[in-house]
């Protein structure tokens, strides 16, 4: 199957073989590489394939710094998906996965893990019909209650979209957001975008700039910045840095480089296309970035440069999405990271109602066969509160998910239907009371 079609299939699980143990890491294995769901090492060879059934290319997952676990921003759709969603959820190679961090109305759009791994940061908006901040959460791995570092001001509003680092040296935060001024009276006016702040790791923390304030409000020329992220040792800073566009219209020059502290611009390390999530090496010694199709041909590729002098060293070419993130190998050995298919459940919703002579139930499903059938029971009661008694069973043929079926209307103040489907290796029931 081509990668194409492998990255347009999301019904997969993220699944893995049970109890895999620690393999020796052959020359290159450290440089596994995250990438379109697939690991792949720095010379592009597939080392492990890894189906999905959410995006994790963008919002971007992060490996644990000890390579056996991977973070992802949880899924967030609302009522749709009912109260055990979270906001962060927590891949291991057996193929299990839990949630952590049940906070209402909060979406994740990135995550970054402490340095012990106990601890999963993340920012992304908090939206309620009153008001919408981006907020920054800390989520304890074990369960324990999330905590609040920092949410939006008037005056200093963080970017969804700008990225998440959490420094080992320091314990603090690294993410970008956009200040602005009090003019006339308290009117918040734009002043400069796009600027790398840091946070402590605690609750309700007070941020600092990182990057130098310009010398003028709301210049024109003063660089943004894009995934501020810390090396291992905490040392240096990468940053994605871009110029503001021309006064044609233009995009400004942009590089990867490093941030030094109160520094109004980057040094540059590798000028030109990085358009994607930035991740170190586990000794500091390289650096991994995703690059954008250009050409048409609707791949990208994701590089590998020195951290040092900025020389490419690998390039994985033919992906659809650049890289997440690099897989650590501590101690020269790789976590064993492998797929086994998992077919997704299905589901069933039921309804019922009485019309005239007649009750009439209906049903629809979804990943089920295009034509099955579903064992369709009815119950009646005679009065409030007496025992239900069974009136028919039949099997009902279901097409592309949906079916029907009419039994004779029974004497009766209440009637229950209930839908089964049982092919064996799955199983979905539905029920519902209504009205004789």
């Amino acid at each position: 199957m081509s990668l194409l079609v492998r990255a347009l299939c999301v019904a997969f699980l993220l699944t893995g073989l049970a109890g895999a143990p620690a393999a020796q890491a052959a020359p290159d294995d450290w440089r596994l590489l995250y990438a379109d769901g697939d690991l792949r090492d720095g010379t592009g060879a597939l080392r492990s394939e890894i189906p999905v059934n959410i995006s994790i290319d963008f919002p971007a997952a992060r490996f644990s710094r000890d390579g056996t676990r991977l973070a992802s921003p949880g899924i967030s759709c609302g009522q749709a998906c009912g109260s055990g969603e979270g906001a962060v959820r927590i891949y291991r190679p057996d193929g299990t996965s839990f949630l952590r961090g049940a906070i209402p109305n909060f979406s994740a759009r990135a995550v970054a893990w402490s340095s012990d791994g106990a601890t999963v940061a993340a920012l992304g908006p908090w939206l309620t019909p009153e008001d919408n901040d981006v907020r920054i959460y800390l989520i304890p791995v074990d369960g324990s209650e999330p905590t609040q570092v920092y949410s939006d001001t008037r005056l200093l509003r963080i970017s969804s979209f700008g990225g998440l680092s959490w420094s080992s040296a320091s314990d603090r935060i690294a993410f970008v957001a956009t200040e602005f001024y009090d003019e006339d009276q308290g009117f918040a006016r734009f002043e400069n975008t796009d600027q790398v702040w840091t946070v402590p790791a605690s609750a309700s923390a007070t941020p600092t700039r990182f990057t130098g304030r310009p010398s003028c409000q709301g210049c024109p020329t003063f660089p943004g910045y894009r995934e501020p992220t810390w090396s291992p040792d905490g040392t240096r800073l990468a940053v994605l840095s871009g110029e503001p566009p021309d006064e044609f219209g233009e995009p400004g020059p942009s590089f990867i480089g490093y941030l030094a502290p109160g520094a109004t611009a980057a040094a540059p390390l590798v000028e030109g296309a990085a358009q994607d999530q930035l991740a170190w090496s586990a000794d500091g010694d390289y650096l991994a970035y995703g690059v954008y199709d250009t050409s048409g041909d609707f791949y990208d590729e994701t590089r590998v440069v020195d951290a040092d002098t900025g020389d490419v060293v690998e390039v994985v070419e033919g992906v659809i999405a650049p890289f997440t993130d690099w897989l650590p190998c501590p101690d020269d050995t790789c976590q064993v990271w492998q797929d086994v298919y998992v077919p997704p459940q299905p589901f069933m919703n039921i309804s019922g109602s009485a019309r005239r002579s007649k009750v009439v139930v209906s049903g629809e499903m979804g990943r089920v066969p295009e034509v099955t059938s579903v064992t369709v029971t009815l119950h009646k009661r005679a009065r409030a509160g007496a025992r239900w008694r069974k009136v028919d069973s039949v099997d009902v043929e279901a097409v592309e998910g949906l079916f029907k079926r009419s039994f004779p209307r029974p004497r009766a103040v209440q009637c229950r239907a209930r839908g089964l489907y049982d092919d064996g290796t799955s199983r979905a029931t539905d029920s519902v009371v209504f009205r004789c």
